[in-house]
């Protein structure tokens, strides 16, 4: 498994009128493609803004969504994307996509959600968020812990990098047993 993208975002919301605040992809060496708030069509609400720290401030002078579209469909379409929990990743981008009228069809691109993929693996098929999967895949693997803050994307991205290593690790090592 390689040659592959890691996305996530961090969002005004969980609803369907959420959109996107923040993006990042990075590839599987771990080198940032893409990074970037984004100034929503509405503002951030207080409850989004206790979880991920993303101000209305910090998103004042950010590009809007329509401006980094392109550049994240073009990495869509020449690569797999991870995300951990894809459902709602790619739910946001269409939803975000909508607002300005711009094409979104996720069945054109490959998605694999490393959520999914990590609960059946390792927890009976139970979703785990990915703050624990990430302390599993380092306790596991002894990998050097990074200093992330959950709940910004590159954190993120970088935690499911370390999750998906690990997952990887795992299965070749049960096929040598």
């Amino acid at each position: 498994m390689n040659n592959y993208i890691i996305l996530d975002t961090e969002t005004t919301g969980l609803d369907e009128t959420a959109e996107i605040v923040e993006i990042s992809v990075i590839n599987d060496q771990g080198e940032v493609l893409l990074d970037t708030l984004i100034k929503p069509s509405k503002l951030i609400p207080r409850d989004a803004i206790a979880i991920h720290g993303i101000t209305n401030e910090m998103v004042a002078e950010a590009p809007t969504y329509d401006q980094v579209h392109g550049e994240l469909i073009a990495l869509l379409e020449q690569h797999t994307c991870y995300i951990y929990n894809s459902s709602y990743d790619t739910r946001l981008i269409r939803q975000t996509a909508d607002i300005y009228g711009l094409p979104f069809d996720r069945s054109k691109y490959s998605f694999s959600c490393v959520m999914e993929d990590y609960a059946y693996q390792f927890n009976e098929g139970f979703w785990e968020r990915l703050i624990f999967a990430y302390h599993h895949a380092i306790s596991v693997t002894k990998s050097e812990r990074m200093t992330l803050k959950a709940h910004r994307a590159l954190a993120d991205c970088y935690m499911t990098l370390e999750v998906i290593k690990f997952m990887d690790q795992e299965e070749k090592s049960s096929q040598q047993t």
